[in-house]
């Protein structure tokens, strides 16, 4: 394997995951290459083609981020959907500052719970999607 394909490969590894020091054995095992070489070339590759292998990790990491994103939207309304039951039908209750207190004193720890964690995955897909658009615009 020349230099260029040995590069080729070393992106096409990274992109799915494979760790570094997998690699390198790898590499050090079938290329004959001293360990401290092939850690060398790794690297290198790594840093320099880092964008490439984003951009190949994309894919997933939009799936995820769009999965994630959802589903604490989902959560996020079933913690709500509490109240909103309380309030909102035929057996509705009073709104007022009485009902909404013994309304949060009886679910309150749930529903917080709740919002916090569906918010929680929202907040973290937006910060996953930001580095993947990154880098498939940057």
């Amino acid at each position: 394997m020349n230099q260029n394909e040995l590069e080729t490969w070393i992106v096409e590894q990274l992109s799915r995951g494979v760790s570094q020091q997998e690699i390198i054995t790898s590499i050090s095992t079938h290329q004959g290459l001293y360990w401290t070489d092939a850690e060398a070339l790794v690297r290198r590759v790594a840093e320099e083609k880092s964008q490439t292998i984003e951009r190949k990790q994309a894919p997933l990491l939009t799936a995820l981020a769009v999965i994630l994103f959802v589903t604490g939207l989902v959560t996020v309304f079933l913690g709500l959907s509490v109240y909103l039951q309380l309030f909102i039908g035929e057996k509705a209750l009073p709104l007022n500052a009485a009902t909404l207190l013994m309304a949060f004193w009886q679910f309150g720890p749930e529903v917080i719970l709740t919002v916090f964690s569906g918010a929680g995955m929202v907040v973290g897909s937006l910060v996953g999607m930001k580095r993947v658009w990154l880098s498939l615009l940057g």
